[in-house]
């Protein structure tokens, strides 16, 4: 049987004995973030199989429990959950934290459940209040203004100049990257937008270094504590490293 989307499956390691940390990951995406997240699960299944595990060193099981496909068309008492997007991603979140804390309750700190939330700023308010309310939770938040189509497009090509907070000027420039094109058949001279959202592990492989680098310095740009100003911004590379484990790929 495949395993499911989105979970690494402790079963997919002959290291059956290795202890392992859940990772559970709220997503607006229905399948950009969930097939970026599946490639990053493989590339680190890769580079295991390729070395020992070090001492001490705990793996983490990966699971993706909220998205639009499932959640997208709840709505709030007063606005739809497209417009309250963050914040009930935050929500949700905060209490799946609350119960898993509670049920790992004496087990040591390293083996403590982690919980991210990776959303856009897109059009959405409440972008600082749902970060806000993360941080004092103790959630852990991966953000892109305006999208996370900033994070593919930094694996091709540098880009520091804004986007007026328009996402689709990302994809557009994204799709008018011929090496990104190719990646779906060589003699391709263009991909459309729904096709352009599945990420295919090869998009981003070898791309990785590259894309931090052009992140970090356009992030150190912000001085505003508003995160909806930050255009463009990406820190997607955290969750890579903090809670995939992977530092390349």
């Amino acid at each position: 049987m495949a395993p499911k989307r989105g979970k690494d499956s402790a079963q997919r390691t002959a290291r059956r004995s290795v202890r392992r940390r859940m990772v559970y990951v709220f997503t607006e995406g229905t399948l950009t973030e969930p097939s970026y997240i599946d490639a990053l699960i493989d590339f680190r299944r890769q580079a295991r199989e390729k070395e020992a595990l070090p001492p001490g060193k705990v793996e983490s099981t990966i699971e993706i429990m909220w998205d639009e496909r499932t959640q997208g068309g709840r709505r709030g008492p007063s606005r739809s959950s497209y417009e309250r997007k963050p914040l009930v991603i935050v929500e949700a979140a905060i209490a799946h934290k609350k119960r898993v804390t509670r049920e790992a309750r004496g087990l040591e700190k390293k083996y403590q459940p982690s919980v991210w939330c990776l959303f856009d700023r897109d059009d959405h308010p409440g972008v600082q209040r749902a970060a806000t309310m993360a941080e004092r939770a103790d959630v852990n938040v991966a953000y892109s203004h305006p999208c996370f189509e900033l994070w593919r497009l930094l694996h091709y090509q540098n880009y520091t100049s804004t986007f007026g907070g328009v996402c689709g000027d990302v994809s557009a420039r994204l799709r008018g990257n011929a090496t990104f094109v190719k990646t779906y058949g060589q003699h391709l001279t263009s991909v459309s937008e729904d096709k352009a959202k599945l990420v295919l592990p090869e998009q981003v492989r070898g791309g990785y270094k590259q894309a931090k680098k052009f992140a970090r310095k356009i992030n150190e740009e912000h001085t505003s504590p508003e995160r909806e100003k930050w255009d463009p911004y990406t820190d997607v590379w955290r969750f890579v490293e903090d809670g995939v484990g992977l530092t390349d790929y």
